[in-house]
């Protein structure tokens, strides 16, 4: 399935906050890039005042997780980022981790049409941190 490639056509792996990178290159340079980590994905309030939400759109989280790269381009744009005093945000050698970079978790999740509530994972993943993170 390529939902998210037929939508945006390219790498969707710079769709995240630049503290998710940060993290991710703190991650590499203290050599735990690799650690299992686990997260989980819920919602605080259910939307539009409702007393339930049903779960929906699983099939895109995973097309996304599948297709995960950093492409050329996103590779150049985290390349050229500088901190205040000018020096590169990211060592090369982060760059190219993440060139290589697959998602390489294992994903639980609620299975589609599912009722649910506030605060109930909908979605599980565990892996190593820097695939985590983003």
């Amino acid at each position: 399935m390529k939902i998210t490639q037929d939508l945006y056509q390219g790498s969707l792996s710079l769709l995240t906050d630049y503290y998710q990178l940060t993290m991710a290159y703190a991650y590499w340079q203290a050599g735990k890039a690799e650690r299992e980590a686990v997260f989980s994905l819920y919602f605080r309030k259910n939307p539009f005042q409702g007393g339930f939400t049903v779960a929906a759109g699983l099939d895109y989280v995973l097309d996304f997780c599948a297709n995960f790269r950093f492409d050329a381009g996103d590779l150049a744009y985290l390349a050229a980022q500088r901190k205040a005093d000018g020096s590169p945000t990211f060592d090369p050698g982060f760059i190219q981790y993440l060139e290589g970079l697959t998602f390489s978790c294992t994903i639980e999740a609620v299975e589609e049409g599912t009722v649910v509530f506030p605060y109930m994972p909908l979605v599980r993943v565990r892996g190593p941190w820097c695939s985590v993170s983003f």
